[in-house]
């Protein structure tokens, strides 16, 4: 998000109307995404549209891509510009009744090499958001943070109760907005959820540094070049198909009673890497290729899983897609 363009409107501009003064939402609330052309945003606005939400996205695009929007593009408005302004996200926020926020800088490796600029983005551009929506009256609030937050787990699964211990500085600038969003639920009566992301995956994410392993994999292996593992490939993570986790953000955004609660969205499961390696070399069929290691990156964690039951107790959500079926989805850009 390092954009200073000012704002501009897309092509369809519907009526503002007065903000939500109450915390139970309209049955089909005026939705802002932030970073909504990025690979979860997109995916989140199409399923919103097609819904009947109103929906309005805030994003830089110096990720994020119009291309990922499609056909609703023109059924929606898109704001260019950069969170860290507060004149930018007060506009952007003007006559919404929730905001959903996903922008963020999220390569772990990057973020050791510049922690201020992960700091300013992450956390700055956050509080700019809780105080816009404290001024305009929006009553709800979802922040995407990650697991990263955990660091490296004293046991699996990963509970919300599991203790916090960052290990980059990427991390730590999702914990310190956490803690500001709970602030903000606690002292401005914000209906607020934190949503600790376990690797999502899916069609439109980008094969580059800020892309998930899966991505890189299957780049690679379609280029006939062996997967590049991290590590002995032992190491575990647990995968969640882009359906299901939209399917929980939608959940979460029409459930009024989940006011500064934490939950994992994951899919409950423990995958190796070598496995996932070895799983796509036979789905596409290629013989002969082997994945190559190298030495570990600095602050990635040996094993991964999401203790899920809170959020499929508090919303009823549950993952539906397995890793081989989303693997395949994969493929076939599904």
């Amino acid at each position: 998000i390092v954009s200073q363009e000012n704002p501009a409107r897309g092509r369809h501009h519907p009526k503002m109307n007065k903000p939500n003064s109450t915390d139970k939402l309209t049955p089909k609330p005026k939705v802002l995404i932030t970073g909504g052309a990025g690979f979860i945003g997109s995916h989140l606005a199409e399923e919103l549209v097609n819904r009947g939400f109103h929906v309005r996205i805030l994003d830089d695009f110096s990720s994020g891509r119009i291309e990922n929007l499609g056909n609703i593009k023109d059924l929606i408005e898109v704001f260019r510009g950069d969170i860290r302004e507060a004149k930018v996200v007060d506009e952007a926020v003007t006559s919404m009744d929730a905001v959903i926020h996903l922008a963020a800088k999220i390569d772990v490796s990057k973020s050791f090499e510049d922690p201020e600029l992960y700091h300013d983005i992450n956390v700055h551009g956050t509080l700019n958001l809780l105080n816009s929506c404290v001024r305009k009256g929006v009553r709800k609030f979802i922040y995407t943070s990650t697991c990263a937050v955990y660091g490296e787990p004293l046991r699996l699964p990963i509970s919300e109760e599991h203790p916090v211990n960052p290990l980059s500085p990427y991390a730590a600038s999702k914990l310190a907005a956490e803690a500001y969003c709970k602030a903000y639920a606690n002292t401005h009566n914000l209906n607020l959820a934190i949503l600790r992301l376990f690797n999502v995956y899916g069609p439109r994410q980008s094969n580059n540094p800020y892309g998930g392993v899966i991505v890189k994999f299957v780049e690679s292996l379609r280029n006939h070049k062996p997967p590049t593992i991290f590590g002995d490939g032992k190491q575990t993570r647990d995968f969640t198909y882009i359906k299901d986790a939209v399917e929980a953000i939608i959940k979460l955004l029409t459930n009024a009673n989940v006011k500064g609660e934490v939950f994992n969205l994951g899919s409950g499961k423990s995958i190796p890497i070598n496995w996932l390696a070895e799983t796509l070399i036979k789905i596409m069929g290629i013989d002969g290729i082997k994945p190559v290691y190298l030495s570990p990156r600095l602050g990635d964690v040996r094993h991964s899983q999401a203790d899920i039951r809170k959020i499929v107790e508090t919303i009823e959500f549950k993952p539906k897609t397995s890793i081989e079926e989303g693997l395949k989805l994969v493929l076939q850009g599904a």
